[in-house]
């Protein structure tokens, strides 16, 4: 019955709310199947996907909705991630649909790569550590690039160039002793 309660459409925002609280709360695989797949439909209210979350983190149950974080209506990621996080078995579960490529850890955002990579549990921050190349890409080329631009921006500033590119660039908005327009 709460299943069916659940998909309804046609009931009542807070019936539906009820009915994911309680299928959490009983947290077998029907169950969790059903609040999983009100998750994964995008036309669901966000009110309703909201409340499955919140339900899953509360009855303990939110490592569920790890393996299908990228598909969750970016207004959800925040609440959804945050929930997982307090949860190191759903923290590691995420990580691990990650490692499996079932989720793009493009969507969890450079702050939220930190947030596992310095998480309070180590499974959850070694793990997170060991793929790194796949939690931020472009870390690994921005490093190379940075590490090889270092000699260059190491070396002394050449005063005469300066001078120059101040004079042909800078001076039309800058002064700088007795070069420029303005003060």
């Amino acid at each position: 019955k709460m299943v069916s309660q659940l998909k309804d459409r046609k009931g009542s925002m807070e019936e539906r709310q009820a009915a994911a609280k309680a299928l959490a709360a009983v947290g077998n695989q029907e169950a969790l199947s059903a609040a999983i797949s009100i998750l994964g439909n995008s036309e669901e209210p966000d009110a309703l996907q909201s409340s499955v979350i919140t339900s899953l983190s509360e009855a303990g149950k939110i490592e569920q909705a790890a393996g299908i974080f990228g598909k969750l209506k970016p207004s959800l990621r925040t609440l959804a991630f945050d929930e997982i996080l307090k949860r190191p078995e759903a923290s590691l579960a995420l990580l691990k649909s990650v490692e499996a490529g079932t989720v793009n850890a493009e969507v969890f955002g450079p702050g939220n790569v930190g947030r596992l990579r310095t998480h309070p549990d180590k499974r959850v921050s070694s793990l997170a550590n060991s793929l790194a190349d796949k939690l931020a890409p472009g870390a690994k080329a921005k490093a190379e690039v940075i590490a090889n631009r270092i000699p260059e921006v190491s070396k002394p500033g050449n005063v005469e160039n300066g001078k120059t590119l101040f004079s042909a660039a800078c001076v039309v908005c800058h002064r700088y002793g007795d070069l420029g327009t303005h003060d």
